[in-house]
This record gives C-alpha cells, sequence and structure tokens, in this order.
C-alpha cells in the first residue's frame, strides 16, 4: 500500500492494527529509500549516491527559488551553475570556457586597403562561434606594414555586423614612427565584450582603415584571431 496517515482510524479493529502499522512502515522505508540510506547502522539517513537533486530551472526563474545558504541551481537555457550564499544566486566558475575557436593566416592572399572607413581585412580571415550566452574573449595578431610614408594603420573588431568600438582609431593599431618612415609592424589586440552577446552563431572579423597609402599584409608572418566564450 501506499503511505496512509489515517490509518488506523478509531474504528479500525484492534486485530488490524498492527496490519496498518506495518503497511504504513514499509511505504515510509519505500519512499524514504529511494534515495536515502534507510537500513544502514550509523549511515542510515544519508543520501544515495548521485541523489542530491538540484533544482533545475532557467534565468529568469531562478530569481523566485528558495535561496537558502548551499542551495544549487542549473539553468537550462545558459547551462550555468549557481549557489545560493543566502541572499543572491551566485554563478559557479564564471570563467570556465564554454566555446573557442580560431583561425590563422599566412598573408598569402595578400588582404590589403587603402580605406580612411575600417573595412574587413578578409573574408575568409573570420571566426564563428556557436555561443551558449557567455562572454567572449577575442585576441587578434596581425602584421601589416603602410606603403607610405607617415601613413598610420589602424584596427577594429566586428561582431555580428557592427564594430565593437566606435574610436575613430578602433583599438590602435601601427603607427609612423616618422614623416619619412611608414607603419610596419605587428599588432596585438585583446579584448572583451562589454555586454555577452545572445546565445547563437556569433561572427567575429578583424577590420583595418588607414590615414592614407595602402595597408597592406606582410607575407610569411602567422596572423591568429582567436575567440574564447566564458
Amino acid at each position: 500500500m501506499s503511505w496512509d496517515k489515517t490509518k488506523p482510524v478509531g474504528a479500525s479493529a484492534i486485530s488490524d492494527g498492527d496490519d496498518w502499522i506495518r503497511a504504513n512502515w514499509a511505504a515510509l522505508e519505500s519512499s524514504i529509500g529511494a534515495e536515502h540510506q534507510f537500513s544502514a547502522g550509523d549511515q542510515a539517513g544519508n543520501h544515495l549516491s548521485g541523489s542530491a537533486r538540484i533544482s533545475i530551472t532557467s534565468e529568469a526563474a531562478k530569481a523566485a527559488l528558495n535561496k537558502a545558504q548551499g542551495r544549487l541551481a542549473f539553468c537550462l537555457d545558459s547551462k550555468k551553475l549557481y549557489y545560493a550564499d543566502g541572499e543572491s544566486w551566485v554563478q559557479l566558475n564564471p570563467a570556465t570556457i564554454n566555446e573557442w575557436d580560431s583561425i590563422m593566416a599566412d598573408g598569402s592572399e595578400n588582404p590589403q586597403t587603402a580605406s580612411t572607413e575600417f573595412a574587413d581585412i578578409s573574408a575568409d580571415f573570420s571566426v564563428t562561434l556557436v555561443t551558449k550566452g557567455g562572454h567572449l574573449l577575442i585576441s587578434l595578431n596581425y602584421t601589416a606594414y603602410n606603403d607610405t610614408a607617415n601613413k598610420d594603420i589602424y584596427f577594429n573588431l566586428k561582431l555580428n555586423g557592427t564594430d565593437l568600438t566606435n574610436l575613430a582609431n578602433g583599438f590602435g593599431g601601427l603607427l609612423a614612427p616618422s614623416a619619412a618612415l611608414a607603419a610596419r609592424g605587428t599588432v596585438l589586440i585583446q579584448t572583451r565584450t562589454v555586454t555577452a552577446p545572445a546565445a547563437g552563431s556569433q561572427v567575429i572579423i578583424p577590420r583595418w582603415r588607414v590615414t592614407g597609402g595602402t595597408a597592406k599584409t606582410l607575407q610569411n608572418f602567422k596572423n591568429s584571431l582567436v575567440v574564447v566564450e566564458i
């Protein structure tokens, strides 16, 4: 039988009392023993291995859950794990890498630009990453030169069609060392998204522009774009 707290009743036969009591004890053992050690001496009451379940919820719904200290919650939509500190939910291991991808190029395609507005370096020099809703860490390493003295090269990064910075000089670049010399060298840009993009496909493309002349890619140097979701 299943647990029945109403049995035995006052009108039950005395001879049936022990049967009802044993039946309820059996129901208790079956229910509690499903996820606890029920008859294990000093281990009685302990959870069975794998039985301590956490709350399965969503980012929007977790705010309404009981935040008693030590509780755990896993959000199916963001794939993030949280613990309650008594007042709020705190993400566990927020810096865990979720996804990453990279691309390398040796400049053999010889990308170049004379644009004074930011333009994509190359349609082939990009990373597409399917993310879970975390921030992106982006690192660009690129070696280039300007064919005209006293002219600079600046770099930017585009995420899903939008430049990550609206500054005229982007994330910085290669500056001409003097009026008689042209910009030349390797630029290293490392940045993190200010706002985490929504889960889904993210397309990251490096961009560049010049203050004059033509920016060209130095041959036989390994250029790289690395994108990591955290």
